[in-house]
């Protein structure tokens, strides 16, 4: 009987929140609940007091455990607001290079409307027709001085049309594909143009020489031509219209006849193919 009590006993201390307390802490805590309810029902003032007071000696050890997880928030804030501005940066720079390609986009658009506004400026006698195209290859070396267009037989485009710029003479057409043709320039060594010195009424042979500037050639001896004299096509030969503007003269230090092209040779984005109106090959089909 004496082992039993002892034992229920034991099991009582081991439910007791306090141990040390033994079987009636339970019973004590009741009461002391109750006291202090009593006391703060009676001086709540005093109560309040004493529960700040203690508030304030704990709180330096509140803000000492709560300052690193503070601090880890603020970390998670940071790396949050930082990946948010990467991805923002991300899309301002996919957003300025779309601006940049439209940008460009639209300086070339405005590049080749001056182009064809400017060949616009070029006027053809009545009799003659045209077709407009576009430069699409350069093989200007040291050896061959031409371009590649986008127009060819299909555009009633053949060898031996003239072909000019916004400002005048280019060269003739050499070849001529379905869809594009090959130009040989007026400065090809290969090129030969009956030309017009209108300040001199003089004909004349304009001679590609490889270089920027062609050269006159099958000039009566003693002729005196000035500086600046203008030189057109002058017909001859049927190929190039008449009058069509090629360049000014310049004497070179050798004293020969040179032409500065009124056409840059080395910038040219369009171009205009001419042929006379009369030719059977060049009149609309009935």
């Amino acid at each position: 009987m004496t082992l039993r009590r002892r034992s229920f006993a034991r099991s009582l201390s081991r439910l007791a929140p306090f141990p040390f307390l033994g079987a009636g802490g339970n019973f004590f805590f009741m009461v002391l609940s109750i006291i202090i309810l009593f006391i703060s029902a009676m001086n709540a003032n005093r109560i309040s007091d004493i529960r700040m007071m203690i508030t304030d000696l704990v709180a330096p050890v509140m803000i000492t455990l709560n300052k690193p997880m503070q601090e880890t928030a603020a970390m998670i804030q940071e790396l949050s607001g930082l990946a948010d501005l990467r991805a923002e940066n991300q899309r301002l720079l996919l957003e300025n290079n779309q601006l940049r390609e439209w940008f460009e986009k639209a300086q070339t658009l405005n590049s080749e409307n001056m182009a064809l506004r400017d060949l616009l400026n070029v006027v053809t006698e009545p009799q003659h027709s045209y077709v407009t195209a576009r430069v699409i290859a350069d093989s200007g070396n040291t050896f061959m001085k031409s371009i590649l267009v986008t127009a060819g037989q299909s555009d009633k485009v053949k060898s031996g049309q003239a072909v000019i710029s916004n400002r005048g003479v280019l060269g003739r057409v050499v070849e001529a594909g379905q869809i594009t043709a090959r130009v040989l320039l007026i400065n090809d060594i290969n090129s030969r143009i009956p030309v017009w010195l209108e300040e001199n009424q003089q004909h004349a042979i304009l001679a590609g020489q490889n270089d920027d500037l062609p050269q006159l050639v099958h000039l009566p001896p003693h002729v005196k031509i000035r500086d600046g004299s203008r030189v057109v096509t002058s017909g001859f030969g049927g190929m190039f219209p008449k009058g069509l503007p090629v360049g000014k003269v310049v004497v070179d230090p050798q004293g020969f006849y040179r032409v500065v092209p009124f056409a840059d040779l080395s910038q040219i984005m369009y171009v205009r193919i001419v042929e006379r109106a009369q030719d059977p090959d060049l009149l609309p089909a009935q």
